[in-house]
Order: structure tokens, then sequence, then C-alpha cells
């Protein structure tokens, strides 16, 4: 996950670079970042901001001791040494000013970040992100911690639903970055949810109040579209310092158009010197119009309707240089929020499960009898089937598995989201550390 994130940022970073080598930069004549930012802001008091508090937390991180790695985190307590069981103990009670003002900043109604940058092309989220993510793993492993000494408390689903809002937060963002780190986010604390679960038992009352806490909380980023304003408002702010002007015929400056053809080798002169700034706002309304209907669908259903996301784009942009050059990883994007939609259901329906056994003393027969028993509202749905995830008894125990990106079942061989030649499903349950 943050391997795709850093892909992603990369990638912007080096639109922009390439748009401001093109241009020679000049500062844009409309103000796109004042834009954004009051689109950010919607004319809200800066008291109903979260943003100071996680700025806040940062400031009063305590960072891991040097002999702890961040993979130690994701383990399991007793699976590390005495060691560093105490170093992480200690750390999590050094960073209780740093939890309770991220708890302060997720009592807010909204997330806004005002970005002080030149041009939209260098608006990127906040530089103490990272620090925020932090704190939110030390909360998030204090929740093991607890699990382990005294169970699954009030206290310890209000750390999860702590970091559920923080990470709604960001997904409320303009930026890409952001509502992608959101997304991560979340998924770090269905995790959490997972391991515990896998490696220890709780009450029925436990599982339950857990399974109505984290459902309440994840739907509410259910039904939330992805936000292209800050992508659209890049794509303007190149358009306005490429070419000679915002007149209905102006044309591409000289440079940029010696420079896209020395990048693009298929560029004729005379095709670059057609290109007028009205034509490419219009093919700029067109490719967008494309990015809302991609990111509309799940993987299973884009790959139902023969979609091909560069050679579609492509067409739809018209072939426009100027917008092809703003591209971005819309597939890669549309892949991380189907995985953590699965994510979310899939925790919901492994709580459900669990409570049935508990419950009724055997497994449910299939995920419609859950449905039936009012033990989950609505069936959980794999991204990459027009079906239910796949849920299948064993002789002690049960499997509940996607079908993955080779869009085929493999009996629950468990994989990276099948992703590589040998393919494979992904499997939540038994859980595994991923």
């Amino acid at each position: 996950m943050k391997r795709l994130f850093l892909i992603i940022l990369i990638y912007l970073s080096i639109t922009t670079s390439d748009v401001c080598a093109i241009s020679g930069f000049i500062k844009p004549k409309v103000d796109f970042v004042a834009i954004i930012n009051e689109l950010s802001k919607k004319g809200r008091d800066e008291s109903l901001n979260s943003e100071p508090f996680y700025k806040k937390a940062v400031e009063l991180y305590i960072k891991l001791p040097e002999e702890i790695k961040e993979d130690d985190l994701r383990k399991w307590p007793s699976e590390l040494t005495s060691k560093k069981q105490s170093l992480l103990r200690q750390w999590v009670k050094s960073n209780i000013n740093a939890f309770n003002q991220l708890k302060s900043g997720t009592q807010k109604q909204y997330y806004w970040y005002q970005s002080q940058e030149d041009s939209v092309g260098d608006v990127v989220s906040p530089s103490y992100l990272p620090g925020v993510r932090g704190v939110v793993l030390a909360i998030l492993f204090r929740v093991k911690l607890r699990a382990i000494e005294i169970g699954i408390t009030k206290e310890a689903i209000d750390d999860l639903l702590t970091c559920c809002r923080f990470g709604s937060h960001l997904m409320q963002s303009q930026d890409t970055i952001e509502q992608l780190a959101g997304t991560n986010i979340k998924n770090i604390v269905v995790n959490t949810v997972f391991i515990c679960f896998a490696k220890k038992d709780f009450s029925l009352t436990e599982m339950e109040m857990l399974q109505n806490s984290l459902n309440e909380q994840f739907s509410k980023n259910q039904n939330q579209t992805f936000n292209l304003d800050l992508e659209k408002l890049r794509h303007f702010e190149a358009v306005q310092m490429l070419f000679q002007g915002t007149g209905k015929f102006s044309k591409l400056k000289p440079g940029a158009k010696l420079d896209l053809a020395a990048r693009q080798s298929h560029l004729t002169y005379r095709y670059l010197e057609s290109l007028s700034y009205d034509r490419t706002i219009s093919d700029i309304e067109d490719a967008f119009v494309y990015y809302k209907e991609y990111f509309a669908m799940n993987p299973w259903q884009a790959r139902d309707k023969g979609l091909n996301f560069w050679e579609d784009f492509n067409f739809k942009a018209n072939g426009n240089p100027v917008v092809i050059l703003c591209i971005f990883n819309a597939p890669g994007i549309a892949r991380v929020r189907a995985q953590y939609a699965a994510n979310m259901d899939a925790l919901l329906t492994t709580l459900a499960i669990l409570r049935y056994k508990d419950d009724k003393d055997r497994f449910p027969k299939d995920l419609q009898e859950l449905l039936s028993a009012n033990y989950l509202s609505q069936l959980p749905m794999d991204p990459y089937s027009n079906e239910t995830l796949v849920y299948r008894q064993t002789e002690k125990n049960f499997m509940l598995y996607s079908l993955g990106q080779d869009f085929d079942d493999d009996g629950g061989t468990h994989s990276d989201w099948g992703r590589y030649e040998r393919g494979g499903d992904y499997v939540f349950w038994p859980f595994e550390v991923n």
C-alpha cells in the first residue's frame, strides 16, 4: 500500500515538473491554489477544522525507539522479544498527549488543509501527515496490548473508532494522496481487528459491540465518491501555463510545442499548431467525465465492459498531449478503493460469522443465513466477481475470500490479491499478516 502511495506521489511530482519545464514557470494568472483552498474550506468556521489538532499531535509524537521497526507493530505483541515488548509499552505510554490531540481532532466535524504553494501542481498533503500515521500505529498497538490484558473493552473500541474517524477525515480531502492515506489508515484498523480475533477469543458481547460500532463508522464513507477537484485544477493550471492566452483560439507557446514534440515523437508540428486553448479545455472536461465513469465501477464491472483505461483515456481525451501529460493512475486508485471496500465488508462479515457460531454452536450454512438472522445488514460483495465474497466451511473453521485480480476461484489459495502470474485469491479468514 505504501509503495502505491509513493508511486502516485512521484508520478504527480513528475507531471508538475514536466509542465514547468515545458512552459517555463510563471505564476498562473488565475490563482488555482486559492480556488482549491476555498473548495476545501467551503466557508466553514476555523473552529470546525480538525487539522490544527492533527498538526499538534505530530509535534507531541514520540518516534519509535531505534530498536523497533514498523513491521514489529504489525505483529501480535507476544511474538516479539521481551525487550521489544517493554520498549513498545513505554513508547505507547509516552505518546498519551499525542493520542489525546488526535482524538480531539477526530471529534471535529470537518478536516481541511490550506496550502501556501504558488501552484496547485505543487499542492501535496501536509508534510506532517506521515507523523500522524505514526500516532495511529501507536494507538492501534495499544488496542492489541489491551486485547491481550483485558479484552476488547469500550476503551479499545474508542481507540479503533478514533483511528477510523481520522481516516474518514482524510477521505474527505480534495487531495488524491490524502484520500488514499485515509483509505490506508482504515485498512490498518481492519487488519488490527482481524489479528486480535485471530489470536484471542472474545465474548459474544464484545464481538457484537465491536461489529455495531464499526458498521456505523464504515457506513459513513460507503458511498463516498472519489474527489477529483484538485486533479482537475492541476489540468486547468497546466493549460494556463502552456498556452499563450486564455482566448478561444489561443495557441501553445512556441517552447511548449517544441518540448511536447520532443517528448512524444509521433506529434507533428502541424498538429501541435492546431491545438487551441478552447479545444484543450473541452478535452479535459471529456476526460474527467470518463474518470468519473471509471471510478463508479468496480474492477469486475470494468472488466465486464471490456474497458482498457489507458487506451480509452487516450480516445476520450481526443489524443490531446496536454491532457495526457497530466494523466494520473486511475486504475491503481480504483484498485485500492475496491480492495478497501472488500476489506470493510469482510471484517463485518467475519464478526457476524463468529457471533453466529457462539450463538448457535455452528457456522451458518451460507451468507444469506446471516442476513436473514439479522447478523448482517447487507451481503459482502466481491469487487472481482459479480457475486458475494466466497464463504466456505472447513473441518473446524471457515474461509472467507475474494477471487482477486485474476477474477477466478483458486479455492482459497492465499495471494496478494492474485496480482502476479501465479494468480490466487485474497483470503480474509483464516487471517494471516499480509
